[in-house]
């Protein structure tokens, strides 16, 4: 602090040990505080919840973390980097760092600001049914809430220059396949939770662990499981892993190139379009999550 004093002379500030980071950005969204000086990644995490609390600048120098060890006991330093080399190799960072910064801000404020009315106003008419669809399928119900919310913004009635209808946006062939009602906001909510549980049980390679299964579900959810797969197939050639959603990500934009698209019996998709669907998606969810609690069905007697 000594040194950030030193480099920013301009910059009045104090120390305060009583609230943690987050606590200040809430601050300074709720005009308490002017300003903050924070960690990065903590501001990055909450963008979401906090979003009236706008970055300015970054304070330098910047800070590291490091591990330290006593330097009696090399043992342990050994097994910390080897630690560190197994969940680097196996993925496991890869998924913590998806888990809280793999989704870019693709919803504004503003979107935020609505939507978050929304699950005052809105919400509770199909709470109860999302929360159905959750015991019957095992699709999480604010999951289930935030791809519903991406797909129609809970408008029962929605319809699509497509052709596609209702809360859940199905297609007039996905219906008849589900026997789905679309205007039918109970049958159009429990259709679209058994489609996502079956392109997650049956679509995807049993291998695949959470929450990558989840996000290439939403992916084949919004563009179909041929394309997920033919970008599968193209982030293996590539030797990442094909069963992680950010290796895939970063391939799937490439089947809109019509030399790659070639190579596939589907040829070309606007494969930016799942990308951007999954991270608005996770947007949504990650303030449900927030704003609502999780549904513990209630045990059935006898």
């Amino acid at each position: 602090m000594a040194e950030i004093r030193r480099r920013n002379a301009s910059i009045t500030f104090v120390e305060d040990e009583r609230h943690d980071d987050e606590a200040l950005i809430a601050a300074v969204g709720d005009d308490d505080v002017q300003y903050a000086i924070v960690e990065e990644d903590t501001f990055n995490a909450s963008r979401h919840f906090h979003y009236d609390a706008q970055r300015a600048f970054t304070v330098q120098p910047a800070l590291s973390r490091v591990w330290l060890f006593a330097h009696k006991d090399m043992k342990l330093r050994d097994e910390a980097e080897a630690f560190l080399t197994r969940i680097t190799r196996d993925g496991q960072i890869a998924r913590v760092l998806d888990r809280y910064f793999g989704f870019p801000q693709r919803v504004s404020p503003m979107d935020i600001d609505i939507f978050s009315e929304r699950v005052n106003s809105v919400l509770p008419r199909y709470r109860m049914w999302f929360q159905q669809a959750q015991e019957t399928y095992g699709i999480e119900w604010r999951l289930l809430a935030a791809v519903s919310y991406q797909e129609s913004h809970w408008n029962a009635d929605a319809t699509s220059p497509t052709g596609v209808r209702g809360i859940m946006q199905f297609t007039e062939d996905t219906a008849k396949r589900y026997n789905v009602d679309r205007l039918d906001p109970r049958s159009s909510i429990l259709g679209g939770a058994r489609y996502l549980s079956e392109l997650k049980r049956d679509g995807l390679a049993a291998r695949i662990q959470e929450p990558d299964k989840t996000w290439l579900a939403l992916a084949a959810y919004n563009i179909g499981l041929g394309h997920i797969e033919n970008a599968r197939i193209l982030t293996q050639r590539a030797k990442k892993n094909p069963d992680m959603w950010p290796d895939v990500r970063r391939h799937l934009p490439m089947l809109a190139k019509p030399d790659v698209a070639a190579q596939f019996k589907l040829g070309p998709c606007r494969c930016n379009m799942p990308v951007d669907y999954v991270e608005s998606v996770r947007a949504y969810y990650d303030v449900l999550l927030r704003l609502e609690p999780p549904y513990q069905p209630k045990l059935r007697a006898g």
